[in-house]
């Protein structure tokens, strides 16, 4: 009996003992078969690295890192470390990271877009070991590198080439992104805080504390230049040359700029200059200007005015009850800032046809518009206009005065001189008045001219002009709802009169214009019918529009009837 249970207790053992050696052997060959896959994955992924002779330049390891951008925050990158520590980056990743214009080839071998400016242009070629950036050529035959279908880059080369310094932290596993000009990242998150502070502008909230600007007598500024060159088969070469310098001087703004095209004579036009002061504090005179000047006028003034322009309303905008609407086209798909005296006010998106809208508010005033243009892909326009709003409001009891003179820039050097004034009455009541003189005018050099706005509620706004020998106007714009406006303008011009270049009698407009939204369907309809009445035969003009956008997905439809 006890030996049948000491065989027992020596088979069992020997079944343990077993088991035990075969968890050992099973666990040592699965060990040694994931060696093997491994060694196998990396001498794969190593296999774009090999050389002409078909030894390895160099091993590395793909790893995470932290890029940190000066003002922009931060983002995680996988990168290529090799044992000669060497830092390759994705070229594609890393600039679509920065929304730099990034478009890669048919086959993965190139990439193509431009760096900081449309006309800095670049081109990385993988098969020919180069890299071009506007007219610069550069050569790298180890330091740029394909893996998986993408390209890399070292980390040194991108300060060289693209003006991009990578400075790599190898303890903390991160990189210190710097660049040498404005990154398209750092500079949408510039606009976009400059356009969530639009709340401010349109006084929804009030700042405690202003600070005054200080005034220098002189003060270098800013040297810009452009160069725009067209050819065509067969053709002249199509060149222009701009140069401009902006400086402070005599405690004021002056912008100096000349333009050459060569397809024209040089003339003094192709000159702009302006010195402008600014001080909203003081009493008498708030603004100045001297040079080149713009301001509304009655006569038809084709060419530039030199002279001077001196008023005592301020640049700050300040807003009335009410909007005016315009609409205008640029490129489709394009953003629009709107800028009333050098603050931005509003900004927009143009739809499929290039057709933009905003909703200007009325301020009271003389004020000045600029618009600013921004490309889908990084592209900037800038157009700077004086832009006369067919009205002026007044707050009540305040007075406001506009005095300019100068010589126009034509073929008699005609003299011209312009006096206004505006006079707020009350909330709701604005007259104003004047004198504007043209020596070139052969029938009537002066015209006194009147004129009154009226806006009973926000949603209704009156304005009526009266210029002696020259015409009468009339507009009148209602809102049915918070957008839709419908517009009446008349105006009758004074047989004979050669202010204007108009030779029609009368002038007869009339336009709806019904933006709409549903969920994320938005778009815009607009009818406009215009007569021109002369003294044998009307013309008359009818157009139809009308622009929608869901999503992604814009169109849009026009007629014109004559």
């Amino acid at each position: 009996m006890e030996r049948t249970s000491y065989m027992s207790k020596f088979i069992l053992r020997c079944y343990v003992l077993a088991g035990y050696s075969f968890s050992v052997l099973l666990k040592v060959f699965l060990v040694m078969t994931m060696v093997c896959v491994l060694s196998c994955f990396k001498a794969k992924a190593q296999d774009n690295f090999i050389d002409d002779s078909g030894v390895h330049p160099f091993t590395y390891d793909e790893i995470p890192v932290l890029v940190i951008i000066e003002g922009a925050g931060n983002f995680n990158l996988d990168v290529i470390y090799t044992n000669n520590d060497q830092l390759y980056l994705n070229i594609e990743d890393l600039f679509k990271t920065l929304n730099i214009h990034c478009v890669v080839g048919k086959r993965g071998d190139s990439l193509a877009g431009f760096i900081e400016t449309e006309s800095r242009t670049y081109m990385v070629d993988y098969t020919k070991k180069q890299i071009i950036v506007g007219t610069k050529l550069y050569m790298f035959p180890d330091e740029l590198i394909k893996e998986n279908g993408s390209l890399y880059l070292e980390s040194s080369i991108f300060a060289e080439v693209f003006g991009i310094v990578l400075t790599f932290n190898y303890r903390s596993l991160s990189i210190l992104l710097k660049s040498n000009f404005e990154l398209p990242i750092i500079k949408q998150m510039r606009i976009d805080k400059m356009r969530n502070n639009l709340s401010k502008v349109k006084m929804e909230e009030i700042a405690d504390t202003v600070v005054s600007r200080n005034y220098h007598l002189f003060k270098f500024g800013m040297f810009d230049w452009s160069i725009t060159s067209t050819q065509n088969w067969n053709e002249s070469l199509d060149n222009r040359f701009v140069i401009g310098l902006g400086t402070e001087f005599l405690f004021g703004e002056t912008d100096v700029s000349c333009t050459y095209y060569n397809q024209q004579e040089f003339n003094d036009n192709q000159f702009q200059y302006q010195w402008r002061w600014v001080d909203n504090q003081k009493a008498l005179i708030k603004q100045a200007q001297v040079g080149k000047i713009t301001m509304p006028t009655i006569s038809f003034i084709i060419s530039p005015v030199i002279g001077a322009v001196v008023r005592n309303s301020p640049t700050t905008v300040r807003k009335a009850t009410g909007y005016y609407t315009i609409n205008e086209y640029t490129e489709p798909n394009w953003t629009i800032e709107l800028y009333i005296n050098n603050i931005l006010v509003d900004y927009t998106k143009a739809d499929a046809s290039g057709m933009y809208i905003f909703k200007i508010p009325i301020v009271y005033g003389y004020n000045t518009l600029k618009l600013k243009y921004y490309g889908p892909i990084g592209e900037e326009r800038t157009e700077e206009r004086t832009m006369n709003i067919p009205y002026t409001v007044m707050p009540a009891k305040e007075f406001e005065y506009g005095i300019s003179a100068g010589v126009v820039q034509d073929s008699s050097l005609s003299r011209f001189g312009r006096g206004e004034f505006n006079y707020g009455v009350n909330s709701k009541f604005t007259i104003g008045g004047g004198m504007e003189y043209l020596s070139s005018i052969p029938n009537g050099p002066f015209i006194p001219f009147v004129k009154a706005t009226f806006q009973p509620f926000s949603k209704l706004t009156i304005n009526g002009e009266y210029a002696y020998g020259v015409k009468t106007n009339g507009l009148l714009n209602y809102y049915f709802s918070k957008d839709i406006l419908f517009e009446i303008d008349y105006t009758k011009y004074v047989e004979g009169q050669l202010a204007t270049r108009f030779n029609s009698l009368e002038d007869r407009k009339t336009r709806l214009s019904v933006p709409f939204r549903y969920k994320k369907l938005s778009g815009y309809a607009k009818l406009e019918y215009s007569q021109l009445v002369y003294s044998e035969f009307n013309y008359n003009q009818a157009s139809a529009m009308f622009s929608a956008c869901y999503k992604q997905f814009s169109a849009n439809s026009s007629v014109q009837l004559n």
